[in-house]
């Protein structure tokens, strides 16, 4: 094992680059997956790979409180190469029991000669601390030994930043929130909604038990999967589209009729693709600055054979070409995208005070962009993945004190402490 744990086809290696590029360069794993060295591994080993990154990422704050401890290194002197392979270490010994500890220590240690050849003081500084924290028994335990202030091992058990638990606890109670990131350390649900329009259900479901697919039926459209790699196949034929249950039950609950939809920050096209298959506009123009998410939205445009949808490259600010106004437009604003922790649990390393204050200046920027090509008596939906009120009722409140000839007709805030899926908010402002 000793020679091979520093080639670029060992998963755990690659693992902890992908950590590496993760917490020090603002990647997301998503970066990985079609291309470098994850897509060589096997199916296996990429699921492994991938277990650990965010099983990593899901238990950091709790792992760095351990590290410190046991470090007489400065924690932040520490190299990240090594940091992350630390990382991902203790994440293997507390909640992997695939490998023993010394196995892992041993692995750890010989990626660290691979990568620091000739420096002993480094593959020592490994040894030594994966061996201290081998010979602990229960690292919950021993945060409670550690930590006397109880609201920094609340944040810390439950992986929450201090200023973000801080801003939570403004609008949720302990509980709540306890409810909600307790379930995020379980894998993600994945939502899928029918395409009826080329596909019948019944047809779908004998397909899905012929090939021993696991699932469950949630709603007449809608099925819940363990696995999304198992039905990538009927997603590629347009059967299916990916969407989360908290953004499927707001359409399934919205009454407003339309013709002309403007679709503001629309890939990779869910709510676009919602709004077709429920309303059957006349068109549907999807907007996003993002040219890449909107080649990957006309791919699943082309799958799911939609005719009405039209993509445009570009902005609230830089329309004027359109030339008109719309009966509905829905805009899907920036976020720090604090509800989506479960399926993104690197969000929280891109979160903090500035940030928030940032996002709300383009947040309310765009809503007040977007609320100028709305026809009189059509709407405007403003919706995040936040569960931060800052970013949600404050702004919407913000927006309509400001003296916006427009009217709060409704508000969908979906928990994810209620359900299994993402913390969704929308607001539904009808223009005078």
């Amino acid at each position: 094992m000793g020679k091979d744990s520093f080639k670029s086809n060992n998963p755990r290696y690659v693992a902890v680059r992908i950590l590496e590029e993760i917490t020090f360069n603002d990647k997301i794993f998503d970066d990985f997956l079609f291309q470098g060295d994850f897509v060589k591994l096997s199916p296996q080993d990429r699921d492994f790979c991938h277990f650990l990154v965010m099983g990593t990422l899901k238990r950091i704050l709790l792992i760095d409180f351990l590290i410190k401890k046991v470090s007489n290194f400065s924690f932040k002197k520490i190299n990240p190469f090594i940091l992350s392979l630390l990382r991902i270490s203790v994440f293997q010994i507390f909640f992997s029991e695939r490998i023993p500890a010394y196995a892992i220590l041993n692995e750890a240690v010989e990626i660290a000669k691979g990568k620091f050849k000739g420096k002993k003081y480094i593959i020592n500084y490994v040894n030594g601390i994966l061996r201290k924290i081998a010979e602990i028994e229960d690292i919950f335990s021993f945060l409670d030994k550690n930590c006397e202030d109880e609201n920094i091992k609340f944040s810390i058990r439950l992986n929450i930043p201090q200023f973000l638990l801080e801003r939570l606890l403004k609008s949720y109670d302990k509980v709540e929130i306890e409810r909600f990131f307790s379930k995020a350390f379980n894998p993600p649900i994945y939502y899928g909604v029918v395409n009826k329009s080329k596909v019948k259900r019944s047809n779908l479901t004998e397909v899905l038990k012929r090939k021993e697919i696991d699932y469950i039926e949630i709603e007449d459209d809608l099925f819940a999967f363990k696995d999304v790699k198992v039905i990538k196949p009927l997603i590629e034929k347009g059967f299916l589209f990916l969407q989360d249950i908290s953004i499927y039950n707001f359409f399934k609950n919205l009454e407003l009729k339309f013709k002309k939809v403007l679709d503001l920050c629309a890939a990779p096209g869910g709510k676009s693709f919602q709004i077709n298959i429920r309303f059957n506009p006349h068109a549907i123009f999807a907007v996003d600055k993002s040219f890449e998410r909107l080649m990957v939205m006309k791919r699943r445009i082309d799958m799911l054979e939609f005719k009405n949808i039209y993509l445009i490259s570009g902005d609230c600010g830089n329309l004027r070409f359109l030339r008109e106004k719309f009966d509905l437009v829905f805009l899907d604003v920036p976020c720090t995208s604090t509800g989506t922790y479960r399926k993104n649990p690197e969000v929280f390393l891109r979160v903090d005070e500035s940030k928030i204050d940032e996002m709300k200046k383009i947040q309310f920027k765009f809503l007040e962009e977007a609320s100028s090509w709305v026809k009189r008596g059509g709407c405007l939906i403003y919706s995040t993945c936040s569960l931060l009120r800052d970013e949600n009722d404050d702004m919407v409140e913000e927006f309509l004190k400001k003296g916006f000839s427009y009217k709060l007709v409704d508000k969908y805030n979906s928990f994810p402490m209620v359900i299994d899926g993402i913390g969704f908010f929308a607001s539904i402002l009808r223009k005078d």
